[in-house]
């Protein structure tokens, strides 16, 4: 019996973390660096598509306190900074706090890095673009966004 070959993703995508209104799973399993990285290059595409043509974009960073936070923060601001995108790195917060600085900074938007209240081996993003968190079909837009990103990298979409 001849056995084929395989081609497999690098990345991960599993598709149960796009949720209604974040993007969440088990870090690690579910919710890796790379997702991280393509997360902030999708986002950076998104913003574009969305903003003003002809100037930068600049977004809030804001992460809990959990152990794979600083990880998937500079997974994150790599993709994002790689694409163009200034970040601000509010730092270790509350995402009350994430929100704020976008109302403060003038940022075209955040994501907030948290696991909200969830156990502590998962972790997310909360994103907003202007002042407003994304939901729905926005975040299955960033979902498309990734699995292209994916695919193009070598991996099947």
């Amino acid at each position: 019996m001849a056995v084929r070959k395989r081609e497999v993703s690098p990345v991960n995508i599993a598709d149960g973390i796009f949720r209604e209104y974040d993007i969440r799973g088990v870090y690690g399993r579910d919710l890796t660096e790379e997702l991280a990285g393509l997360l902030g290059r999708a986002f950076a595409l998104y913003l574009g598509k969305r903003g003003p043509a002809g100037r930068g974009l600049t977004v809030s960073v804001g992460r809990d306190v959990r152990t794979s936070s600083g990880a998937i923060r500079d997974a994150l601001v790599r993709g994002l900074v790689e694409s163009g995108v200034d970040c601000v790195d509010v730092g270790v917060c509350p995402t009350p706090l994430q929100y704020f600085s976008m109302h403060r900074l003038g940022t075209d938007g955040g994501i907030m890095i948290t696991g909200s209240h969830n156990p502590p081996e998962y972790n997310g993003f909360k994103i907003s673009v202007g002042k407003e968190t994304i939901h729905g079909p926005e975040i299955q837009a960033l979902k498309d966004l990734i699995t292209g990103l994916a695919g193009a990298a070598g991996g099947p979409p």
